[in-house]
């Protein structure tokens, strides 16, 4: 009886992002008043924010060269995050600085992370939040 009750307790586990159907990457904070930007990535297609008042994106997908800007943070998104679901690595208060907004969606379940690039931030959040930073700011401009 104590060997069934060990088996029917098998954990199974499965990567938070292994069913990912989109992405959002985006920026909030710092000492801007609306400089949030947020893009949605799905099915290959990247989609803008379109208020500032939370998340809702336009229905026309910006131009392709943007997808491949974005393509690479949902390549690399490091398992230390993934391993971490809905963390945040921030220290809002620390500096005047956006932190970066990370959700990884799957059906009606989103998986969150906010980072920040900031020192004391783990080496590998801090290299992926650089990257962020830089794709953000090439899509935005």
């Amino acid at each position: 009886m104590a060997i069934m009750s060990l088996l029917a307790c098998k954990k199974t586990t499965t990567p938070v992002v292994s069913k990912t159907d989109a992405y959002i990457f985006g920026q909030y904070g710092g000492f801007c008043y609306q400089c949030d930007h947020y893009y949605l990535v799905r099915n290959g297609q990247v989609f803008e924010d379109s208020t500032t008042a939370g998340l809702t994106f336009f229905a026309t997908p910006l131009a392709d060269s943007n997808y491949t800007l974005l393509k690479p943070l949902i390549d690399s998104l490091p398992a230390y995050l993934t391993d971490r679901p809905n963390t945040n690595y921030t220290c809002a208060p620390c500096a005047d600085q956006p932190i970066y907004y990370i959700a990884a969606i799957s059906g009606n379940d989103t998986t969150k992370w906010n980072i920040d690039a900031m020192s004391t931030t783990p080496a590998a959040v801090y290299q992926y939040a650089l990257q962020v930073a830089n794709a953000l700011q090439r899509v935005h401009h």
